[in-house]
C-alpha cells in the first residue's frame, strides 16, 4: 500500500489539473483561478471553477468537486484504478502494486467461482440445480452471475494447495477460509454461491445462500469485509448494470442478490442491490455516477419501508432523484416477478416520487379525523423538509404535502435546518460581501497571518467565524497546511473552497482590511448609538447612559481616520 501511496502522489505531483480539465473545459483565468461553463450539469453562466494553487475543482451550480482522479472519474464515467492507470500514463508514472490483476485473494476468489459453477453441475448436486432453476434462475443467468454451490467439503482447499502455496493470512484475507485455533477451513458449507464482482469485473466477495431444507445458520452468509472488499463501497450486479444504468438514466435498487438476477431475467437489467443490511452513502456516491435517479424497490414489509426510508433520505442529502414502488400483496420483487412479471414492469415504467410514495404509505396507517395523528405525520414530513437545501425541491415537497393533508399547515417558515447545515446553507446561497474578499485576501497571503486587530467579531457569517477561529488556534502559516488541516472538518473545508474559488480581485488586502475594519466600527457605532436611545427611553435621566455615549465616542474616533 505504501507503493499505491506514493505512484499516487507522484501523479499528482507531475499532473496539473488546468490541463486535465482543460481538455474537458474552455477555461478563462479569473485572477488566480480559472472558470468554465460545468461539464456535469447544463448552464448558460459559467459556475465551474478550478484552483490550480490547491489542485482542485468546484461547481457552485450544482456542487461537484474534488481533484484531478474524481473529475476524470466523473467526466469520462470511470473507476478510480482506470482514472489512475490513465493519468499515470499521461505523467510518465509507472505504477506498482495497483493492478488488481495481481491480487492473490483476488485470484483465490477467480478459482473458487470456477470450482462452485463446476460442483453446482456435479451429479451428486443436481437438486441444489434442480432448486436453483426453480426458482428461475436459469443456464443464462447462472453463467452470467457466475452462481455456483459450496458443498463445504474441504475440496477446494485441497485443490488450492496445488496450485500454490498460500499463507493462511492470504486465505483467510480471501475472505472463503476461515482460520480457527491454528486450523484453516472452509467458510461456506452447502450454500449456494453469488459471486460478487467489483466494478472492473473482479471477483471480490461471495454472498451463500443456505438451502431450503437445512436447519442451522443464517439464510444469507456473506464475505467479511477484507482488503479487497469492503461493503459499503460495493454493489451487488453493478459490473453487469453498469452498462445499462448509463443508458435507461435511472437504477433500480433492490434488497437481494435474487431479486437482482430475477430482473435482468425479464430484461430489467439497470438494477443493483445494497452488500450487507442497508444502502450506504457511498453506495449511493457510486451510482450517482452513472445516473441521478434512483428507483428503491424494497420488501413490502416493515423492515424493507423502514430501509426505504433510511435510503431516501440519503438522496436528499446527496441531492439524488428518488422514486419508489409497491410490490403490494407480494412480499419482494422475486415473488411478484414469478406471479406477475408484467404488472412489475408496469409498476416501474410508472413509479411514484419517494417522498410522495413515503407520506401516502404513512398517511393510510393513521386516522387523520385525530389531531395527535396529523401532529404525527407534520413532523415526520419536516424530517424529510427540513434534510433539502434545494428550494426548487423543497417547494414541490412542501405542495405534495399540503396536497395530502388538504391544509395549510406546511410553509416555508416552519422548516429548519440544524445549525450547522443551516448555516452552511445560507453561506453558500449569500452575496460575497468584504468579510468574504478580506478571507480571500488573507489566505492568499505568502503567510496567512491575520492583522492584529481582525478578530472572529469581525465576521458576522457563522462559517467565515468558525474558519477564522480554527485558523488563529492551530496557528497555521501556509494554505496547504491549513487545507490539510480541514480534512476532519468537512464544512470547513467547504468554505475554505468556496472561498478560493471566487471570482473576486482580492489582489489589495491593506485596503481590504481598512474597508473591514471600517465596517465593523460603523456596525459597532450603531450599535452603541441604539443602546443610548433604549437607556434614554427608559430613564428619563440620561446621565444613565453615560456608557453608551462614551463608547460611542470612541467608536467615532477610530472611524475618523479610516474616511477618505
Amino acid at each position: 500500500m505504501d507503493n499505491n501511496r506514493a505512484s499516487i502522489e507522484l501523479v499528482k505531483e507531475r499532473t496539473d489539473i488546468i490541463n486535465v480539465v482543460g481538455k474537458y473545459v474552455k477555461l478563462k483565468q479569473a485572477g488566480k483561478n480559472f472558470s468554465g461553463l460545468c461539464p456535469f450539469h447544463n448552464e448558460k453562466t459559467p459556475s465551474f471553477n478550478v484552483s490550480p494553487q490547491l489542485q482542485i475543482y468546484k461547481c457552485f451550480g450544482c456542487g461537484k468537486s474534488g481533484d484531478i482522479f474524481s473529475f476524470l472519474q466523473e467526466v469520462e464515467r470511470i473507476d478510480f484504478p482506470q482514472a489512475l492507470e490513465k493519468l499515470a500514463k499521461d505523467a510518465g508514472v509507472t505504477l506498482t502494486q495497483v493492478n488488481a490483476n495481481v491480487s492473490p485473494a483476488m485470484q483465490i476468489n477467480q478459482w473458487a467461482k470456477v470450482f462452485f459453477q463446476k460442483a453446482l453441475y456435479a451429479p451428486d448436486n443436481i437438486k441444489v440445480l434442480e432448486y436453483i432453476k426453480k426458482r428461475g434462475i436459469d443456464d443464462k443467468m447462472i453463467k452470467s452471475f457466475g452462481v455456483g454451490f459450496a458443498p463445504g467439503d474441504g475440496t477446494f482447499l485441497r485443490r488450492l494447495k496445488g496450485y500454490k502455496n498460500y499463507s493462511s493470512k492470504i486465505l483467510v484475507d480471501s475472505g472463503i477460509f476461515v482460520e480457527k485455533n491454528g486450523i484453516i477451513k472452509e467458510k461456506f458449507n452447502k450454500r449456494i454461491m453469488f459471486p460478487v464482482f467489483n466494478i472492473s469485473g473482479k471477483i471480490v466477495a461471495f454472498t451463500g445462500r443456505l438451502l431450503p431444507e437445512a436447519k442451522f445458520g443464517p439464510k444469507y452468509l456473506n464475505t467479511p469485509e477484507t482488503s479487497i472488499y469492503q461493503k459499503r463501497f460495493t454493489l451487488y450486479g453493478l459490473y453487469q448494470a453498469k452498462a445499462s444504468i448509463r443508458k435507461e438514466d435511472i437504477c433500480l435498487v433492490v434488497e437481494g442478490n435474487t431479486d437482482v438476477i430475477a430482473l435482468h431475467k425479464v430484461g430489467i437489467t439497470h438494477t443493483v442491490a445494497a452488500m450487507g443490511t442497508g444502502l450506504t452513502r457511498e453506495q449511493l456516491d457510486i451510482l450517482s455516477k452513472y445516473t441521478r435517479n434512483i428507483l428503491f424497490v424494497f420488501d413490502n414489509d416493515t423492515a424493507g419501508q423502514a430501509a426505504l426510508e433510511r435510503s431516501f433520505r440519503l438522496t436528499l442529502e446527496l441531492g439524488l432523484d428518488a422514486f419508489a414502488i409497491n410490490t403490494g400483496k407480494y412480499k419482494d420483487v422475486d415473488e411478484m416477478i414469478q406471479s406477475e412479471p408484467d404488472k412489475l414492469i408496469s409498476l416501474i415504467q410508472q413509479p411514484k416520487d419517494a417522498f410522495s410514495y413515503l407520506i401516502a404509505s404513512k398517511a393510510q396507517k393513521l386516522d387523520l379525523t385525530q389531531l395527535k395523528n396529523i401532529t404525527f405525520l407534520e413532523g415526520y414530513i419536516k424530517t424529510f423538509i427540513n434534510t433539502v437545501s434545494n428550494e426548487t425541491t423543497k417547494n414541490f415537497f412542501l405542495q405534495q404535502a399540503k396536497s395530502l393533508l388538504g391544509r395549510g399547515v406546511f410553509t416555508q417558515n416552519t422548516t429548519n435546518f440544524n445549525s450547522t447545515e443551516r448555516d452552511r446553507a445560507i453561506y453558500k446561497r449569500a452575496t460575497p460581501n468584504i468579510e468574504d474578499f478580506y478571507f480571500k485576501a488573507l489566505l492568499e497571503q505568502p503567510e496567512i497571518q491575520p492583522h492584529e486587530d481582525i478578530t472572529e467579531k469581525f465576521f458576522q457569517k457563522k462559517p467565515l467565524k468558525e474558519l477564522f477561529h480554527h485558523i488563529t488556534s492551530i496557528k497555521t502559516k501556509t494554505l496547504n497546511e491549513l487545507y490539510i488541516s480541514l480534512e476532519k472538518f468537512p464544512i470547513l473545508k467547504d468554505t475554505l473552497e468556496n472561498l478560493l474559488l471566487l471570482n473576486v480581485d482580492a489582489d489589495d488586502f491593506e485596503g481590504l482590511h481598512k474597508r473591514l475594519l471600517k465596517k465593523h466600527l460603523e456596525a459597532d457605532l450603531g450599535q452603541r448609538v441604539r443602546m443610548l436611545l433604549a437607556a434614554s427611553e427608559e430613564k428619563e435621566d440620561t446621565s444613565q447612559a453615560n456608557d453608551p455615549i462614551k463608547t460611542a465616542m470612541e467608536s467615532i474616533d477610530k472611524l475618523r481616520p479610516l474616511k477618505k
